[in-house]
Formats: structure tokens, sequence, C-alpha cells
């Protein structure tokens, strides 16, 4: 009898911030370690509110996407904001106090809404570029980044393929 312990492990402040962080590989191997999947529920770290307050609201917008793929790359099944929807002057809310929506929120919304009911399935990255695939219901959605100016280029072998900026709404 009884019930399974630690079938998901909740994480506060999983360090997802940039590409094969520490923090997240640690959390895995003890998952590894006690026999267990490696499924995670992430309250955000929130460090796209610190970056986003040193380099501006846009690039603290794109961290937050950043982090967010990155987490279901990892194995997070889900990932928790707090304070995203609150009328807060602090950076952690997605809109002012004068209910004016900031950067985040459509990059956030513009991400959920693409990744919805994806199921990540690997990894196309380069050692200049991050770029993570999810099945989307039968329609695979590519998420492609670069931290330095440049061209991607990948072979989808599609003959037809949409591409939508993180902020395309």
């Amino acid at each position: 009898g009884g019930t399974p312990a630690c079938d998901v492990l909740s994480v506060h402040y999983l360090g997802n911030f940039k590409r094969n962080a520490e923090m997240p590989m640690r959390w895995k191997g003890l998952l590894r370690k006690y026999g267990k999947e490696e499924k995670f529920v992430n309250s955000e770290d929130m460090h796209w509110c610190s970056y986003g307050r040193t380099h501006g609201e846009k690039a603290g917008a794109a961290s937050m996407v950043r982090s967010h793929v990155r987490d279901a790359a990892t194995g997070v099944i889900r990932t928790f904001s707090f304070c995203g929807f609150m009328d807060l002057s602090d950076c952690y809310s997605f809109f002012t106090v004068r209910d004016e929506p900031r950067p985040y929120f459509p990059a956030y919304r513009a991400m959920t809404h693409r990744l919805e009911y994806g199921d990540y399935v690997g990894s196309l990255s380069g050692a200049e570029y991050e770029a993570y695939v999810f099945d989307r219901k039968g329609t695979p959605v590519t998420v492609i980044w670069r931290d330095a100016p440049g061209e991607v280029k990948l072979d989808f072998g599609a003959k037809r393929i949409a591409v939508a900026d993180m902020m395309d709404v």
C-alpha cells in the first residue's frame, strides 16, 4: 500500500537561464539516483526579471521565453510564474500599475500559444544557437534563437514552413 513518494519534484529556482545550466542537471541526477522518472515542476526562477532590469524589458521577455523552453527541454512538465498578472510597478508583473502590458506579456502569450499541448522531441542546437523541437498534436514546432546577430540555417525538409516571432500577437 501507500502512495508513491517523489513521483514529481517541485523545484523553486531551477536556474535554467543558460544552456546546459548545472543546477537542473544536478536535480536530474538526484532523481536518477533514487530511481525516479525525471519529472520536474518548476516554480519560475524569475531570472528574466532581473535580466530585464539590466538589459531592458524586451531582452527580459526573450530571456523568459528561453528559460521556459529550456525548462521543457530539460524535462520540466509545468513551469509556474508568480506575480505575472498582478498590477505591480515591480518588474515581476507582465503589466504596469496602469494595466499596460509590458513586453513580457505578449512574449509569454505567444510562447504558450505556440507550444500549447507540445511535447518535447529533441534538440537541433548548434554551437552558436539553440533550437528545440516540440510535437504539437502532430505539428512540429521548432523554437530557435542565437545570442549574436546572424543567421541560423536548418533543413526542415518541408515545402512550407511558418515563421513566427515571439512577439507575434
